[in-house]
């Protein structure tokens, strides 16, 4: 097998596993066989059946390879951001649970305090099966001797039979109204596309780059590449319901997060 640092082990082809077995024979017997007249002799049948489990197990063992080197990869990355970090652990939520998790940067005040929010659905049939993997989770990976803080609270027993308690929060909803306009380019010949069409190109970036925990930057769910038709694209958001608008970002706590229906955004294209 050939190896290399850009693609690995590399199996080899029947023509050349079989040149080798014909080049082992005539030196075994003083033969002089070239791959095309030893095909079909005695000793071929039998050599055949050998290379094809020569074939197959070089084969295993160039994807044996790879997969240790995404093994190597993912240890590594565990590596990089311990379970324990915040990080690590959010990475953790989202690796085993598939849930987005978001925790407050420590503050001198906040010595000893832990505040984990985790964006769950309280109302779901087998949420308190869930709570209880996310409390499990934080006794196996969060420090401990911390002060956890949050609504949701519960307890998980150690292997010493001692009972620990971990408590997290759910996410404040903050409401926003939007407005999205568009002045068409004089120098495009592209389609307009219809407001609705460009509404539902912006719930879909914002669905796809917002989170709990981020702020609110309207400027990243709309831009040139998504409305290349466009001459200028102004974002604006409402906090009162469309009596003040603003274009800064909106700075958000570790548990706020922005809730948009279809109904909280509005678009004009002039």
């Amino acid at each position: 097998m050939s190896y290399s640092v850009i693609n690995g082990y590399a199996p080899r082809s029947y023509d050349d596993i079989m040149l080798t077995a014909v080049q082992a024979v005539n030196e075994e017997f003083g033969t002089n066989y070239t791959p095309q007249s030893f095909a079909g002799t005695n000793i071929w049948k039998v050599i055949y059946a050998v290379v094809q489990e020569i074939m197959t197990t070089e084969n295993d063992i160039s994807t044996l390879a790879e997969k240790m080197k995404q093994f190597i990869s993912v240890q590594n990355e565990e590596l990089y951001a311990p379970t324990s970090t915040i990080d690590g652990f959010t990475d953790l939520l989202k690796r085993e649970l598939n849930l987005v998790g978001s925790i407050k940067p420590n503050e001198a005040a906040d010595a000893g305090n832990l505040y984990l929010c985790v964006d769950v659905d309280n109302s779901l049939e087998d949420y308190q099966t869930i709570k209880q993997e996310i409390l499990d989770l934080m006794h196996g990976h969060l420090v401990g001797g911390l002060v956890y803080h949050g609504t949701e609270a519960g307890t998980v027993t150690g292997t010493n039979g001692q009972s620990y308690s971990y408590s997290y929060s759910l996410p404040v909803q903050v409401g926003l109204k939007v407005k999205v306009t568009i002045d068409v380019s004089d120098n495009t010949l592209l389609k307009i596309p219809t407001t609705n069409e460009v509404k539902a190109l912006f719930l879909k970036n914002f669905a796809e780059r917002y989170r709990l925990g981020f702020d609110f930057e309207p400027q990243n769910y709309l831009c040139r590449d998504d409305v290349p038709f466009a001459g200028s694209i102004l974002i604006e958001y409402s906090q009162d319901n469309g009596v003040t608008w603003k274009t800064a970002v909106l700075d958000l706590a570790y548990n706020q997060k922005v809730a948009l229906a279809d109904a909280d955004v509005e678009v004009e294209i002039n």
